[in-house]
């Protein structure tokens, strides 16, 4: 779950949270696209903001 949806939900779920510190719980971020230039603007505004900066 990612920590702003635990912040949001946990405590009025009575959830708990356990940080995973191992290597398997590292997770990338993959986006793909035939052609980010031909994307909806909206879609391809929300590409450039996940985006590294260069």
């Amino acid at each position: 779950m990612p920590e702003g949806a635990y912040q949001r939900l946990g405590e009025a779920r009575a959830l708990h949270a356990v940080p995973l510190t191992d290597a398997w719980a590292e997770r990338s971020l993959k986006l793909y696209a035939n052609s980010f230039a031909d994307l909806p603007a909206p879609a391809r505004h929300f590409a450039q903001a996940l985006m590294p900066k260069e």
